[in-house]
């Protein structure tokens, strides 16, 4: 996600001290072109290329998830040739990744924003992979997972009594204001991003009536489009300056709860927890930072379409929560405390 890549860029740099970083990924070596800034990723051979350097920074996503590399990893890097075997892909993983059996590296790394909010008995059951994980995150310098599923997983495994909660990476981003020529006008539209829960058509009748009911216009965000990745400071003022901003997306809903945009993020209630994009990490999401009222389930949006009445009832629901400057008011100011005790805990970490 480029919002998580930005991000670690904006961390480090308003630390106000200057540092070296070489960054690494598991599959291939590739540019990412960030607008004002390019990443070059260079491909990790070993766990030997990491003894020289200060600190090993695992950042975001779900690195250290064993279905993660079973389910999309492997498959990807042996259709594309750059492994053999799933087998392969899975110990390159335990070596570089998890640092299994270096000790010396562990205690030199810090794992920030990951997620094992999926993490079941049956991964419990792989020896290696729980002593492995146990011996990560007992080792390192600091562990701040990104939700509260995980950090009690992780103090379950450790044992520590340390805290183990952090934020998403994204909810580092810095603003950053686009040319004056450039920027959208502050739009007051409802700014809708959908395409994660398979349910786009029912999501955009609702919100066209919940716009129509406020008095707004609708306007697609395009977050997903891969047409044109440089727009993403379009589409972060954008969210900033909509009136609200509906959507499926789970960096959406982050980007408009950094933004301090009212948002309604709509997620299915019974979805499974076997993937990245399970709609789980949206209610997970939301619950822990104190918008549970702000997610709307898939199911009571279809239940309540076959009539008027129930309809028009969740809407005015949907409009209240909107509407309510002090639930919002107290959404992102406890947000905003909770980032900046998790930007002191980083810090101390790495430049510590």
């Amino acid at each position: 996600m480029i919002t998580v890549d930005r991000a670690l860029i904006d961390v480090l740099q308003y630390s106000g001290i200057e540092c070296e970083i070489d960054f690494f990924c598991l599959e291939k070596s590739f540019t990412l072109d960030l607008g004002y800034v390019e990443i070059d990723y260079n491909l990790l051979d070993g766990a030997d290329q990491l003894a020289t350097f200060d600190r090993i920074l695992f950042w975001g996503d779900f690195l250290h998830w064993k279905n993660y590399v079973l389910r999309d990893v492997a498959p990807r890097m042996v259709r594309s040739g750059a492994a053999d075997c799933s087998a392969a892909v899975v110990d390159a993983w335990y070596q570089r990744l998890m640092l299994e059996g270096r000790e010396d590296l562990q205690r030199k790394s810090i794992v920030f924003g990951s997620t094992i909010y999926a993490l079941t008995a049956t991964d419990l059951a792989d020896g290696r992979y729980v002593a492995a994980l146990s011996s990560l995150y007992a080792n390192a310098r600091l562990v701040r997972l990104r939700d509260v599923m995980s950090a009690g997983f992780a103090a379950q495994l450790v044992g520590d009594g340390r805290d183990y909660l952090g934020c998403d990476c994204a909810f580092f981003l810095k603003r950053r204001e686009i040319t004056v020529g450039d920027r959208p006008a502050p739009s007051g539209e409802v700014v809708v991003a959908f395409g994660r829960s398979g349910s786009t058509m029912l999501y955009r009748g609702f919100t066209e009536r919940i716009a129509e009911m406020a008095g707004r216009r609708t306007l697609d965000l395009g977050w997903l489009d891969r047409t044109a990745p440089l727009e993403i400071d379009h589409r972060i003022d954008v969210v900033r300056n909509a009136a609200f901003v509906v959507t499926d997306i789970y960096h959406v809903a982050v980007t408009a709860m950094r933004e301090g945009t009212p948002l309604l993020c709509f997620a299915r209630g019974t979805a499974a927890t076997d993937s990245t994009l399970s709609d789980k990490k949206k209610e997970i999401l939301m619950s822990q930072h104190f918008a549970r009222r702000n997610l709307v389930h898939q199911e009571i949006i279809h239940l309540t379409s076959s009539s008027d009445k129930t309809a028009k009832a969740l809407v005015d629901q949907c409009l209240e929560t909107i509407r309510d400057q002090n639930h919002q008011r107290a959404i992102s100011t406890g947000l905003r405390r909770h980032v900046d005790r998790q930007v002191k805990s980083l810090h101390a970490a790495i430049f510590g």
